[in-house]
């Protein structure tokens, strides 16, 4: 029944995801030439920074407070989960299964990320990059 109420949830979480889902960067703020939806490091707002820089109407808005992403859905994974890095096996006996996933970082090795698999299996962590 817990476990059924808990998929329940995740469900409504991802519906809200959806509208998170999208480029990140719209055109709606920055300088008009920095919008490329090719590469990803550009699909966010870059800050004016110079004197050369000047603001101006055309160039999109100045992010405020109203654009941030809503409490439930902060820091979420697509997926429904919250994440949590993982380096070595003893942290993964911190984790809630139920609504935490876990990620191995890059710098681990093969042997080490093998064993972080198995344990997971075993406690029932989702596992977001193995």
């Amino acid at each position: 029944m817990k476990e059924n109420e808990g998929k329940k949830k995740r469900k409504a979480l991802k519906r809200l995801m959806k509208g998170k889902c999208r480029l990140l960067f719209k055109g709606r703020f920055g300088k008009r030439d920095v919008r490329r939806k090719k590469n990803k490091k550009w699909q966010r707002w870059r800050k004016l920074q110079g004197t050369d820089m000047m603001k101006e109407q055309e160039d999109g808005r100045i992010p405020g407070t109203g654009y941030r992403t809503r409490k439930e859905i902060r820091f979420m994974h697509p997926s429904g989960f919250y994440e949590k890095m993982i380096l070595n096996l003893a942290d993964l006996k911190g984790i809630n299964a139920e609504n935490t996933a876990a990620r191995i970082s890059s710098k681990i090795g093969k042997k080490k990320r093998i064993a972080i698999i198995n344990e997971a299996k075993k406690l029932g962590i989702k596992l977001l990059n193995a």
